[in-house]
């Protein structure tokens, strides 16, 4: 998880629509450059992210919600 989430915000750094999970957005057809399409060894975290995401729809949001539960989960081994 480490690893993603410093690839994601580099990655968010240099695209000005950068998006975790989306390359469009259903409502308006905005376009996003999307981190996680045609990745799959990212697919499951993509998942998670749509979850997070229909709370509060910021890829860094979801980034930083799944890194704390990655911390989380790691502590209580």
């Amino acid at each position: 998880m480490p690893k993603v989430e410093a690839d994601w915000y580099e990655y968010d750094f240099n695209h000005k629509n950068g998006s975790f999970v989306y390359s469009e957005s259903k409502r308006t057809g905005k376009k996003y450059d999307c981190f996680s399409c045609g990745k799959e060894n990212l697919q499951y975290l993509k998942h998670y992210a749509k979850y997070i995401m229909r709370y509060n729809n910021s890829s860094n949001y979801a980034i930083g919600v799944m890194r704390l539960a990655y911390d989380t989960h790691k502590g209580l081994k």
